[in-house]
Formats: structure tokens, C-alpha cells, sequence
């Protein structure tokens, strides 16, 4: 896919998400699987550099990888999403989150439930038209902890958010259970940073991985007046132009 129907967009408007189909290609999956696999690695060493197993129940969570990869940078900049996303957000893209979540098997515990929240409860952005893509590096459904959203609870912008006991997670309060949002490998969702989404267990006996992206508009700012997401260490434009930032008080001589 590499552009949204007319009532793909109206129904992102609606509902705060939109399927995108693949993503990924057979070629560019295997190699996306395997730059997960090499990021995982780093998650088992212990401190005398001796490999280890991973506990039952641990989410791992690997940032900012277009750092330390060409293959997820490539993919992040030059994706066949990235025209949907020009669609949903305009014409000047910034790129300025990515990780892989790995959920591992957890078949008798919760550790790894990811509790519902906005993706702006942790970081909002203005103007609110900033999104995620969420994409499966392998067949995802609920047994094993597919994304579920609420449709529509994007609307009333961002909810108050507390935090959810001992872990950094930030969470809402909603009796809502939402619906899954089922994924073959390769395939993506993307939703408005204001959509309300979560994760449960994984009851499988194998690990979940994931590819999550952010976007947003070049020139949004992390709140009103607040400082350019385009100024953050990890930012880049991935498709148009914004003006160059002059220094304050610059004179041509």
C-alpha cells in the first residue's frame, strides 16, 4: 500500500487508527527480524560479557536504533508508509522516536501488560497530528500481546495520565476493553498519539517482536511554545523542508 483510500482517511479521523497492510516486504522483513535478533543479543549479556537467558515476562525495549543501524534507518526514512503518513500528518515528516519491543513468553504471570495510555501521555506534541506505527515482525494476535486500541478515544485530546505502580508506565483509567488489533508479519497499524491502546500477555511460547515508529509534523513543538521536536538529538526531516533556525540576533555581514 502506498497510499489511504478516501474512507481509510475518514475512518482514521473517526476512529484514531488505520490499517496499513504491509509494510514489509519478505526480503525487508527477514532482515528487520534479524537486526531485532542482534539488538536482543545486547538485552542477554551480563555484566562479564557471557550470554544469558531472558526471564519469563520481560518486556525489552530498544530505542533510537536508526543510531546504531543503517537497515532500521533506511526503513524508518525511506519506508513505503511514509506516503499514508504525508496523507494523515502533511507534507514535512519528522522521525523523531523508533524501537523494537520484544514481549517475551509469560503464560503464567503479567509482568509484561502494558497498561492503557496515550502515546502523548508521555511526550505531547503540538500540533496533536503526530502518529505511531506499530508494525508486527511476526504474526500478532492476542495470544501472543497484539496492540488493542479504543476507536474514537482519541477525541477529547490528551487524558490525564498517573502512574501505573512501580514501573515507569503511565496510565488512564478506563473500563474499556478495546479490540484487538490482529497483525500478519509485516503488516502495520498507524494511530493519532492520542489514541487509547495496550498490550497484554504473552501466552505463547515464543517471543513477540515489534517495530514502532513515530512521526510527526516537522515543525511541531513538544507542547504549545515548548522546544522543537525537530531539535531533539535523534530528529530528522524524513520527507520536505522547514525553514533553516537562524540564531537569535543574526545580522549578515
Amino acid at each position: 500500500m502506498n497510499r489511504l483510500t478516501d474512507k481509510q482517511l475518514r475512518s482514521y479521523r473517526d476512529q484514531g487508527f488505520v490499517l496499513l497492510g504491509t509494510i514489509l516486504d519478505p526480503p525487508q522483513l527477514a532482515v528487520l527480524q534479524a537486526e531485532e535478533l542482534r539488538f536482543r543479543g545486547y538485552c542477554q549479556l551480563s555484566l562479564d560479557g557471557k550470554q544469558t537467558v531472558l526471564p519469563d515476562g520481560v518486556t525489552l525495549f530498544r530505542n533510537q536504533l536508526g543510531l546504531y543501524s543503517a537497515v532500521v534507518r533506511d526503513f524508518v526514512t525511506h519506508g513505503p508508509h511514509l506516503e499514508c503518513l504525508q496523507q494523515l500528518i502533511g507534507p514535512n515528516l519528522c522521525g523523531w522516536f523508533n524501537q523494537f519491543v520484544t514481549k517475551m513468553p509469560e503464560p503464567d504471570l503479567k509482568k509484561a501488560e502494558f497498561p492503557w495510555h496515550q502515546d502523548n501521555g508521555y511526550a505531547d506534541v503540538d500540533p496533536p497530528t503526530n502518529l505511531t506505527v506499530w508494525c508486527a515482525l511476526v504474526d500478532t494476535d492476542e495470544k501472543n500481546g497484539c496492540i488493542r486500541v479504543i476507536p474514537g478515544s482519541h477525541k477529547p485530546g490528551l487524558l490525564p495520565h498517573k502512574g501505573a505502580g512501580a514501573s515507569w508506565h503511565q496510565t488512564v483509567q478506563t473500563t474499556e476493553e478495546g479490540i484487538p488489533v490482529r497483525l500478519r508479519a509485516g503488516e502495520a497499524v498507524a494511530f493519532s498519539g492520542y489514541t487509547l491502546h495496550r498490550s497484554k500477555q504473552n501466552l505463547t511460547n515464543r517471543p513477540r517482536p515489534a517495530f514502532f515508529m513515530q512521526y510527526a509534523d516537522a515543525q511541531a513543538t513538544l507542547g504549545k511554545g515548548g522546544s522543537p521536536v525537530m531539535s531533539g538529538p535523534n530528529a530528522f526531516l524524513v520527507s520536505g523542508q522547514i525553514p533553516y533556525p537562524l540564531p537569535e540576533g543574526f545580522v549578515a555581514k
